[in-house]
């Protein structure tokens, strides 16, 4: 018995002495942990697997000084073996998530007695991974031959990359989604099962499902509450839906739908959706539950954008009556005023002496009417028929345009390479006037201008193509859009079955954009980000200097090169000269037929609704690709601020002029205040 009790205090002291040297470890947390390194890794940076781990580094002296006193700052962060243990762990599995099944970790530490420090390195032997193999998919016995075939091919990995987790759950996801676009309602995944074979080194996947019946619609049921309700006719919404019973049940058709639905602006909240509680056999109703608000509506708006790359604040009304003749169509009346480049103008000088013939004012005014109509030509593609009145104004010009314009939207399916498309025609009269004494210091004594009108006939299509994760804030994916348009060409053809001569120019005129992103960290708060875009103009009959600068590129401003202000780096010219005689001038020509911009940007988002951004923009506009000059792009870089908000992000940057192609003097030789620009912006710049 003495015996057992000396070995059981022995036991007990070994496992003390151990815990100690395991825990000189917290020592009651006065160890700080100062610094952890990971060693051996090839397959994986030291930043991402630092993402990997709970484990944290004690902050920046100057953060525990100001939280010694304040709430402000961090306090220490200890070293704690407890942590250690999960990240070893934490490490383990993501190494095996990625398909290497044989990497092996430890760990050390190295004290520092003196400063009561410690250092925590993980060894890692990583050891070669395992690639893809055979994908067998079990429970598909009820799913339809055609369909069998489609879900092995999405499951079909290729061999030759490594076993990947991520990648095998999106297959697996697209599987789902597939089954429930085909009617198999209640279909679960249920597991997956990875057999390695060590002998060629590749991951053997079972992968099994539970597809359960394949259902087809019964009816489509209408719940609809609120005050507008009894003017909504119950055939008219299943018209919209477009689901007819008998269908095969569908989760992509019913997102349509609902998306169909929320756009007549009749419904404040609306789902479509399987009522699986009066299900019968193979067949399950779809009920369509929405709030429907009232017919008419009166209100205010507060105009807050960036638009034509400028931070645009200002004001208005609109009248919607909705459901309008029946078939849920909708129509608007707008009236809107706004200032351009607010944080650049004096806007105590115009509300003290406001006038419309005040050139120094920079905004708009603009009148729409407008009809929106969910169906046209009995078929899912949302119509917009629109006249407006508007004016433009800057510095140095004044810009009326009035005009009708036909939209018309299809609605294109989720998975598939283009995501959006519209056509549209647009006929527009275009009245510019500008001050040459703006222009030209030879004429700064006087008040000449020159005025000039053209009438545009415009056939045009918006491709776009989005595939980021999130609208608001990407970190992985691109957008890609293309817009393309002819004018004039309409009248021109119709002026040739007559005897009269047709004056105006006629021009093609085609703008690509495309920006992509990447996440640098695990946690997506660390984004690359690129985007260029190139545009280009040019009249294939008649004087390209006649075509109207409301159709022209225009460069600089928030979303475009932002070391300088909206517009700024657009070229004016006379095309003639004015040295005889101010008759001799027949035509102002401001912004250019060449467009080329781009840029490169990291962003940061440290906290949830906060993050910083560095940013290299470049680019500039050309009178035609004959004047294009290398030396003639314009660079611009700088630091920005962003907060975040469920709505959109908002911004602040600051940009500076670092090649500036009207001065060529080092950026070092300039005034500061010269060199930058500030902008106020809302959503990211790309």
């Amino acid at each position: 018995m003495k015996i057992a009790l000396k070995i059981i205090l022995i036991l007990l002291v070994i496992i003390e002495i151990h815990g100690q040297k395991e825990d000189t470890t917290s020592n009651h947390g006065k160890y700080e942990l100062v610094d952890i390194k990971f060693e051996g890794n090839r397959a994986f940076s030291s930043s991402t697997l630092f993402d990997v781990i709970s484990s944290k580094t004690t902050p920046w002296w100057v953060w525990k000084f100001l939280n010694s006193f304040t709430s402000l700052g961090q306090a220490p962060v200890y070293y704690d073996s407890s942590n250690t243990k999960n990240d070893l762990r934490s490490i383990e599995a993501f190494y095996n998530n990625y398909g290497y099944f044989e990497a092996k970790v430890r760990h050390r530490i190295e004290v520092n007695e003196e400063e009561k420090e410690i250092a925590l390195i993980f060894e890692l032997e990583e050891n070669d991974p395992s690639l893809f193999n055979h994908v067998e998919l079990h429970g598909l016995s009820k799913v339809h031959i055609p369909l069998v075939h489609e879900l092995n091919m999405a499951l079909t990995m290729d061999k030759t990359k490594i076993y990947n987790e991520d990648v095998l759950k999106e297959s697996i996801n697209g599987v789902m989604i597939s089954l429930g676009n085909n009617g198999y309602l209640t279909a679960r995944f249920d597991s997956t099962v990875i057999v390695r074979d060590t002998i060629v080194n590749v991951a053997l996947m079972d992968i099994y499902f539970n597809v359960g019946r394949r259902y087809q619609v019964s009816e489509v049921m209408i719940d609809k509450r609120g005050p507008g309700a009894e003017y909504v006719e119950d055939d008219m919404l299943k018209r919209i839906v477009g689901i007819k019973e008998y269908d095969y049940y569908s989760v992509e058709r019913n997102r349509q739908s609902q998306v169909r639905l929320f756009r007549t602006g009749l419904f404040s909240n609306v789902t479509v959706a399987p009522s699986v509680a009066d299900t019968f056999g193979s067949f399950v109703p779809l009920k369509i539950s929405g709030n429907i608000g009232m017919m008419n509506e009166l209100a205010p708006e507060i105009v807050v954008n960036n638009q034509q790359n400028a931070f645009t604040l200002g004001g208005g009304g609109s009248y919607i009556r909705k459901n309008f003749f029946g078939g849920a169509r909708k129509f608007q009346l707008t009236g809107l005023a706004g200032v351009k480049d607010i944080f650049n103008t004096n806007v105590w000088t115009i509300l003290k002496r406001f006038t419309v013939n005040d050139t120094t004012l920079q905004g708009y005014l603009e009148a729409r009417m407008k009809i929106e109509q969910p169906y046209v030509f009995n078929r899912p593609i949302f119509g917009i028929l629109e006249s407006y009145f508007k004016v433009e104004k800057d510095i140095i010009s004044d810009r009326k345009s009035y005009g009708g314009k036909l939209s018309l939207e299809y609605e294109m399916p989720r998975y598939t390479f283009i995501t959006g498309l519209t056509t549209y025609y647009n006929l527009e009269v275009v009245d510019e006037k500008y001050y040459l004494h703006k222009i030209l210091s030879e004429l700064s004594g006087g008040n000449f201008t020159l005025q000039y009108q053209n009438t545009l006939s415009t056939l045009g299509a918006d491709v776009k193509s989005s595939k980021t994760d999130d609208p608001l804030f990407p970190t992985s994916g691109y957008n890609l859009s293309f817009m393309v348009e002819e004018t004039n060409g309409i009248p021109y053809l119709l002026s040739k079955l007559g005897t009269a001569e047709y004056a105006e120019a006629s021009f093609y005129k085609g703008l690509v954009t495309y920006a992509n992103y990447y996440s640098l960290n695990k946690k997506r708060s660390s984004i690359f980000a690129q985007k260029i875009k190139l545009g280009f103009l040019q009249a294939y009959r008649g004087d390209q200097m006649a075509i109207p600068t409301t159709r022209k590129f225009y460069s600089g401003g928030s979303n475009s090169i932002r070391g300088w202000r909206s517009q700024e780096l657009s070229p004016v010219q006379l095309v003639q000269s004015i040295r005889d005689s101010l008759l001799n001038i027949s035509l102002v020509s401001s912004g250019g037929t060449l467009l080329i911009e781009g840029s490169t940007e990291y962003r940061w988002r440290f906290l949830e609704n906060a993050g910083l951004s560095i940013f290299a923009d470049y680019g500039n506009v050309f009178n035609g690709v004959g004047v294009f000059a290398i030396e003639q792009i314009a660079v611009a870089a700088g630091l920005g601020f962003r907060y975040y908000t469920q709505i959109a992000p908002f911004r602040i940057d600051f940009g500076f002029k670092v090649i500036d192609p009207n001065d060529r003097r080092s950026f070092l030789k300039k005034p500061f205040f010269s060199l930058m620009e500030f902008h106020f912006g809302i959503g990211e710049a790309f």
